[in-house]
Formats: structure tokens, C-alpha cells, sequence
């Protein structure tokens, strides 16, 4: 409650109980509702997110537009993002339309941002959906057949492959924009 890292709060937003004691899991989902219930410094959060993108960034590039998980604007940008504006609002919410509220309420993103970032989320999560259900690896668009190409195109109401991946590269620089916009410019490790 003291002297967790920010990143531990987080996954806070995250954690479910899944198995175990009843009694137990009744004692973690009340210090979960407790810690996310309250207000989380605005800066600090938002100081610490900025350091997180940076170090996901540096860690992992997406293969393509159709790997909707990692990178500026996908899926994990705007959960963490999502998940710092719960921490910011301490309103214990834990879904990402959730959180994306909070950060509008808060005044971290105005309601418009909160739309595109909800938007876009959904869109990421409905490929990355879909995609799992054709590969286990991120989708390349040169190698996928047209079955699958089709596939990906019906569900996101696309008319081909190039419209799919423009549309999807759109959601990634407009969600990316609007949390650029609303973090701070990380400084420099040891500067």
C-alpha cells in the first residue's frame, strides 16, 4: 500500500483471483479494490508509463500492421495507458474502457481521444483475435493465403488486404498520438 512501484499497481488492474481459497481470494480482490480505490499521483504515474513505452519500445517492435499486440498505439500501449488512468482516477477500474474513461475524467485525454483510444482498441483486439485463430505467430501479410486474407478483411469490414493494414496502421498513430500527447517526454536513463 506504502511502497509499491507503480508498475506493481498497475497489474493491479489486472489481477483476477482464479483459484484458491475462498476466504483468500475474497481477503486479495478487497486490498486490490482498497489500492486501486485510491487516487494515484498524476505525474508519477504518467512519468512512470512514459519510462515503461520507452523500455517496451526498445524491447519488442511489431512485425507488421497486422500485429496488433506491441507497439505505439496497439493493444499494450493502450491497456497501459488505460491501466494509468485508473491508477490516476482511483477508481478501481479494471476493464480498459474503464481506465480510458478514468483518464478522461481526470483530464488526461479530452472525450474525443477517449473514443479514438476505445476504437482503436477494439479494432487491435478484434485482429489479434482473429489472427490467433490463423497463426500462433504474428500474421505476414505476404505469406498469408487468401482464405485468411479474407478472413481478416470480413471481420474488420475491409475490402481487401491494403485497406485492412491502412486502416490498422490510421488506429496506431491515432492512439499513439493522443498517449504521446498526454505523457511526458521521458528523460535520458542516469541524465
Amino acid at each position: 500500500k506504502e511502497q509499491a512501484w507503480v508498475w506493481e499497481h498497475l497489474a493491479l488492474t489486472r489481477a483476477r483471483v482464479i483459484a484458491g481459497a475462498e476466504d483468500l481470494g475474497h481477503d486479495v480482490e478487497a486490498l486490490c479494490k482498497d489500492i486501486l480505490g485510491r487516487a494515484a499521483p498524476r505525474d508519477k504515474v504518467l512519468s512512470e508509463v512514459a519510462k515503461m513505452r520507452r523500455r517496451i519500445a526498445a524491447a519488442r517492435s511489431p512485425s507488421g500492421p497486422l500485429d496488433a499486440k506491441t507497439g505505439a498505439g496497439r493493444l499494450q500501449d493502450i491497456e497501459l495507458f488505460a491501466q494509468a488512468g485508473a491508477l490516476i482516477g482511483g477508481t478501481g477500474a479494471r476493464e480498459i474502457d474503464a481506465g480510458l474513461a478514468a483518464a478522461q475524467s481526470e483530464g488526461v485525454i479530452d472525450a474525443e481521444g477517449e473514443v479514438a483510444l476505445s476504437s482503436a482498441y477494439t479494432d487491435a483486439w478484434t485482429l489479434n483475435c482473429a489472427a490467433r485463430l490463423l497463426s500462433a505467430n504474428p500474421i505476414d501479410a505476404g505469406a498469408m493465403g487468401q482464405a485468411g486474407a479474407s478472413f481478416l478483411c470480413r471481420v474488420l469490414a475491409c475490402d481487401d488486404l491494403s485497406a485492412l493494414e491502412r486502416k490498422m496502421q490510421e488506429d496506431y498513430a491515432t492512439a499513439a498520438e493522443i498517449i504521446d500527447a498526454a505523457l511526458p517526454v521521458p528523460r535520458r536513463e542516469g541524465a
